[in-house]
Protein backbone atom coordinates (compact mmCIF):
# COMPACT_ATOMS: atom_id res chain seq x y z
CA UNK A 1 0.00 0.00 0.00
CA UNK A 2 2.90 2.47 1.07
CA UNK A 3 4.10 1.85 -2.47
CA UNK A 4 1.35 2.77 -4.25
CA UNK A 5 0.45 6.06 -1.68
CA UNK A 6 4.46 6.94 -2.65
CA UNK A 7 3.55 6.63 -6.17
CA UNK A 8 0.53 8.30 -6.64
CA UNK A 9 2.84 10.74 -4.45
CA UNK A 10 5.69 11.48 -6.88
CA UNK A 11 2.69 11.81 -9.87
CA UNK A 12 1.15 14.53 -7.94
CA UNK A 13 4.60 16.17 -7.44
CA UNK A 14 5.59 16.27 -11.25
CA UNK A 15 2.34 17.32 -12.12
CA UNK A 16 2.60 20.19 -9.76
CA UNK A 17 5.54 20.81 -11.33
CA UNK A 18 4.62 21.09 -14.48
CA UNK A 19 1.50 23.30 -14.02
CA UNK A 20 3.93 26.04 -12.49
CA UNK A 21 6.57 26.09 -15.21
CA UNK A 22 2.92 26.38 -17.50
CA UNK A 23 1.77 28.69 -15.24
CA UNK A 24 5.33 31.01 -15.43
CA UNK A 25 5.35 30.40 -19.32
CA UNK A 26 1.97 31.41 -19.75
CA UNK A 27 2.44 34.53 -17.56
CA UNK A 28 5.40 35.02 -19.49
CA UNK A 29 3.89 35.35 -22.76
CA UNK A 30 0.85 37.83 -22.22
CA UNK A 31 0.12 39.02 -18.22
CA UNK A 32 -2.91 40.90 -19.27
CA UNK A 33 -4.88 37.69 -21.36
CA UNK A 34 -5.85 34.18 -20.64
CA UNK A 35 -7.25 35.36 -17.10
CA UNK A 36 -10.02 32.46 -16.52
CA UNK A 37 -6.95 29.79 -17.73
CA UNK A 38 -4.67 31.29 -15.14
CA UNK A 39 -7.00 31.56 -12.62
CA UNK A 40 -8.48 27.95 -13.16
CA UNK A 41 -4.82 26.58 -13.11
CA UNK A 42 -3.80 28.00 -9.87
CA UNK A 43 -7.28 26.69 -8.79
CA UNK A 44 -5.41 23.28 -9.92
CA UNK A 45 -1.99 23.94 -8.71
CA UNK A 46 -3.93 24.66 -4.71
CA UNK A 47 -5.89 20.79 -4.97
CA UNK A 48 -2.61 19.57 -6.59
CA UNK A 49 -0.52 21.09 -3.46
CA UNK A 50 -3.07 19.69 -0.90
CA UNK A 51 -3.55 16.01 -2.04
CA UNK A 52 0.15 16.12 -2.02
CA UNK A 53 0.50 17.27 1.07
CA UNK A 54 -1.63 14.61 2.15
CA UNK A 55 -0.52 11.96 0.44
CA UNK A 56 2.85 12.61 1.48
CA UNK A 57 1.09 12.41 5.62
CA UNK A 58 -0.04 9.35 4.71
CA UNK A 59 4.02 7.88 3.70
CA UNK A 60 6.14 9.39 7.09
CA UNK A 61 5.37 6.11 9.49
CA UNK A 62 5.16 3.85 6.88
CA UNK A 63 8.34 4.55 5.50
CA UNK A 64 9.83 4.60 9.59
CA UNK A 65 10.50 8.55 9.57
CA UNK A 66 7.99 10.76 12.18
CA UNK A 67 7.02 14.27 12.33
CA UNK A 68 9.99 15.28 14.26
CA UNK A 69 12.75 14.72 11.64
CA UNK A 70 13.93 18.20 10.45
CA UNK A 71 13.55 17.82 6.96
CA UNK A 72 9.81 16.65 7.17
CA UNK A 73 9.33 19.92 9.43
CA UNK A 74 10.85 21.75 6.66
CA UNK A 75 8.87 20.13 3.97
CA UNK A 76 5.24 21.35 5.73
CA UNK A 77 6.77 24.47 6.46
CA UNK A 78 7.96 25.05 2.72
CA UNK A 79 4.23 23.69 1.54
CA UNK A 80 2.54 26.10 3.74
CA UNK A 81 5.23 28.91 2.39
CA UNK A 82 4.03 27.71 -1.23
CA UNK A 83 -0.09 27.29 -0.05
CA UNK A 84 0.09 30.65 1.13
CA UNK A 85 1.85 32.37 -2.49
CA UNK A 86 -0.70 30.15 -4.46
CA UNK A 87 -3.42 31.67 -1.68
CA UNK A 88 -2.23 35.21 -3.14
CA UNK A 89 -2.39 34.16 -6.77
CA UNK A 90 -5.80 32.86 -6.59
CA UNK A 91 -7.08 36.17 -5.27
CA UNK A 92 -5.53 37.86 -7.87
CA UNK A 93 -6.19 35.92 -10.77
CA UNK A 94 -9.81 35.57 -9.76
CA UNK A 95 -9.96 39.43 -9.20
CA UNK A 96 -8.79 39.38 -12.84
CA UNK A 97 -11.08 37.27 -14.28
CA UNK A 98 -13.92 38.67 -12.80
CA UNK A 99 -13.34 42.12 -13.73
CA UNK A 100 -12.89 43.44 -10.54
CA UNK A 101 -8.72 44.56 -10.94
CA UNK A 102 -7.22 46.09 -13.30
CA UNK A 103 -3.58 45.14 -14.47
CA UNK A 104 -0.62 47.71 -13.19
CA UNK A 105 2.59 47.05 -13.01
CA UNK A 106 3.18 46.53 -8.99
CA UNK A 107 0.43 43.50 -9.73
CA UNK A 108 2.43 42.38 -12.58
CA UNK A 109 5.64 42.47 -10.12
CA UNK A 110 4.15 40.65 -7.61
CA UNK A 111 2.44 38.14 -9.59
CA UNK A 112 5.74 37.15 -11.26
CA UNK A 113 8.14 37.86 -7.92
CA UNK A 114 5.37 35.03 -6.53
CA UNK A 115 5.53 32.14 -9.62
CA UNK A 116 9.43 32.45 -9.49
CA UNK A 117 9.25 32.67 -5.08
CA UNK A 118 6.85 29.74 -5.17
CA UNK A 119 8.72 27.42 -7.65
CA UNK A 120 12.05 28.02 -5.68
CA UNK A 121 10.53 27.25 -2.91
CA UNK A 122 9.13 24.18 -4.29
CA UNK A 123 12.96 23.06 -5.55
CA UNK A 124 13.70 23.42 -2.15
CA UNK A 125 11.44 20.95 -1.03
CA UNK A 126 11.87 18.71 -3.62
CA UNK A 127 15.45 18.64 -2.54
CA UNK A 128 15.08 18.13 1.33
CA UNK A 129 12.78 15.38 0.32
CA UNK A 130 15.47 13.10 -2.23
CA UNK A 131 18.57 14.00 0.41
CA UNK A 132 16.26 13.73 3.49
CA UNK A 133 18.46 16.49 4.74
CA UNK A 134 17.62 20.27 4.38
CA UNK A 135 20.25 22.79 3.35
CA UNK A 136 20.80 24.24 6.62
Amino acid sequence: MAGFVKAFHLILVMLLMGGMTGLILLNLKKPQTYHILRYRMVSGLLWLLLLTAITGTFLVYPRHFNFHTHWIIAAYLLVTVCGALFLYLYRQQRGFAQGDLSYSLSSLCLERISLFLSTFVFLVLIHDAVLKQTFF
